[in-house]
């Protein structure tokens, strides 16, 4: 039988060794927003699983012009978008549909590929060493693979995923029927929007020049 001692021990190590994942989607914001953000959560280093890491409608998102504002404000930035990207190269992760023309993601084919597995697992080492986001361009998390995939395998090794928002709150990932299958909604395009109820939220709090696509 274990002393108090070696409980609490067994306890304290428990709890070093959780390993806890931030995520974010930057949608409309402004970058100021963003860092705001991210200094508001204690992140070190963000993690961007963009499969493109550029954007047409807020090129201040760009990878280089991101990772030169992230390294001006001490944080590190870190591109895995090529093995946790939402539509990766692989053609045996898509499904097609009714008309044949529409290619839609997978989750549970991407899930099951080893460069998806190694992209979780570096994931994860970063986030034994610092507080890690992951970045992607959706806002609402639900509607994203950083949560209905990433988050959801990340949560299957005992990781946790908490959600940073746009109005700051930060949400545990809580999973059960609130993921799209597939996410198919928010597969239209490479620059998913928001919801409606989020655009709402967001541009109440972000006033932006021009809508977000």
């Amino acid at each position: 039988m274990a002393s108090v001692y070696e409980t609490r021990h067994l306890q304290d190590m428990t709890q070093e060794d959780e390993v806890v994942l931030y995520t974010i989607g930057h949608s409309n914001l402004s970058m100021e927003h963003l860092i705001c953000l991210l200094k508001s959560s204690g992140i070190e280093t963000l993690v961007d699983i963009r499969s493109k890491p550029f954007s047409s409608y807020v090129p201040h998102f760009n990878a280089s012009n991101l990772e030169q504002t992230l390294t001006k404000k001490g944080m590190e930035y870190v591109f895995l978008g090529d093995c946790l990207g939402g539509y990766p190269r692989d053609p045996d992760c898509y499904v097609h549909d009714e008309g044949g023309k529409a290619r839609i993601p997978d989750y549970n084919v991407i899930a099951t590929k080893k460069w998806f597995k190694q992209g979780l697992t570096t994931a994860v080492e970063l986030g034994q060493r610092k507080r890690v986001v992951l970045m992607c361009s959706e806002e609402d998390p639900h509607r994203c693979h950083r949560h209905c995939l990433i988050g959801r395998e990340l949560s299957a090794r005992g990781v946790t995923v908490k959600h940073v928002r746009a109005n700051g709150n930060v949400e545990d990932s809580g999973f059960g029927n609130n993921c799209v299958e597939n996410n198919t909604d928010s597969h239209q395009s490479h620059e998913p929007g928001l919801t409606n109820k989020a655009k709402r939220e967001q541009l109440s709090l972000f006033p932006v020049e021009e809508p977000y696509i």
